[in-house]
Order: structure tokens, then sequence, then C-alpha cells
């Protein structure tokens, strides 16, 4: 699996806990994703580091950009990852 796709994997995991009003953590992101604990702790990492999530404590939540700049970039990934297949 592509870098990039499994951090889309895992901030859409940190946005469904949060929806659901359940703070994201790498132990449940990395259970939920059936994912080992450290590749779900690095991926977090980066997105911290990219700004898509901030980190408080233990619990990761969504930063507040504005999501209409990274929906043409998602896409792409989404489209680059079906032409793999």
């Amino acid at each position: 699996m592509g870098r990039d796709l499994l951090r889309l994997f895992v901030y859409s995991a940190c946005v469904g806990f949060e929806i659901n009003k359940r703070p994201a953590t790498s132990a449940k992101i990395a259970h939920y994703l059936e994912l080992p604990y450290e590749t779900a702790r690095r991926c977090l990492s980066d997105l911290v580091k990219s700004g898509h999530l901030k980190r408080e404590g233990s619990y990761y939540f969504r930063t507040r950009l504005r999501y209409h700049d990274i929906i043409p970039e998602i896409v792409k990934l989404i489209k680059q990852t079906a032409a793999e297949l």
C-alpha cells in the first residue's frame, strides 16, 4: 500500500473517530485499521507535521484546514491508486 494512501486511511479513521465523538489515539487507529502500532504512529506523526492533524496529549484531532483546498489532492490520490489496481 502506498504511503500516501495509508496516510489517507489513517486520516479518514481519525475523522471517523472525531465524528463519533471519540478521540483517536495511535493504539485505536492501529487496532481499527489492523496496522502495526508503529506504522499508525508514524502516519499520525506525518499528518501532524503536514498540518492535517493536531496532537493533544495522546489524542489526535483534525485541524481546521479549509477542506476545499485539499479536495483536489485527495481526488488525485484516489485516481492514481485506482490506476495502479
